[in-house]
């Protein structure tokens, strides 16, 4: 497996997605008049696309529909040594379609917020994908001082 110059091992998108799978609650980061916003969404991945929960008065669910955003989950477990972060970005769409938002309540799509608050149900399709996983501790190397940030920003 591929490793950055930090030490941590690269995850391609199928390893990117099983970590995700794992995961129940992430960040979704988009632009609200004109400012990164980042804010908390309950989650799961369907179909190599990840699929958000949020308010429909939220401002997820008031302005993510269309738009252009990045989504993040990650764990850090010292038991298990399950330890990743994944970023996803691409374009969300509303899922208006009741079939398929039942289909996607029937896969254990977690609620958010207010139960007797108006849900949508976004699906975020991936323009780009990356992860990083922590190696477990007897395949660890040290990462020289100076190395890249671990999404590379060099």
């Amino acid at each position: 497996m591929e490793r950055d110059r930090s030490g941590l091992l690269v995850l391609d998108e199928g390893e990117c997605l099983d970590a995700l799978a794992r995961g129940r609650y992430g960040c979704v980061a988009l632009s609200h008049r004109a400012l990164p916003l980042v804010l908390p969404v309950s989650y799961l991945v369907d179909r190599g696309s990840v699929v958000l929960r949020a308010a429909a008065q939220s401002t997820i669910g008031r302005t993510a529909s269309g738009s252009v955003l990045s989504f993040c989950a990650h764990t850090w477990d010292a038991a298990t040594a399950d330890n990743w972060s994944v970023v996803v970005t691409g374009r969300a769409d509303l899922v208006e379609n009741e079939r398929e938002r039942e289909r996607l309540e029937r896969l254990s799509l977690p609620q958010w917020g207010d139960p007797d608050d108006p849900q949508i149900v976004l699906r975020l399709t991936p323009v780009f994908m990356t992860g990083r996983a922590l190696a477990p501790p007897e395949a660890r190397v040290s990462a020289p001082v100076g190395a890249a940030f671990p999404g590379g920003f060099d």
